[in-house]
């Protein structure tokens, strides 16, 4: 018998995998998206 107030350590462990993997993704990717054009610009007045 399935409990559905505790989900499997399994797919509570696959769940908490996937959600940190989006998530530093998603981090990565919106830091580099900011940082980038403000190193160019930097550059680019020096």
């Amino acid at each position: 018998m399935i409990s559905k107030r505790r989900p499997t350590p399994r797919g509570l462990w696959a769940v908490g995998v996937v959600m940190v993997a989006c998530g530093t993704f998603l981090g990565t990717a919106f830091v580099a998206g900011c940082a980038v054009p403000v190193r160019l610009a930097r550059r680019v007045d020096a």
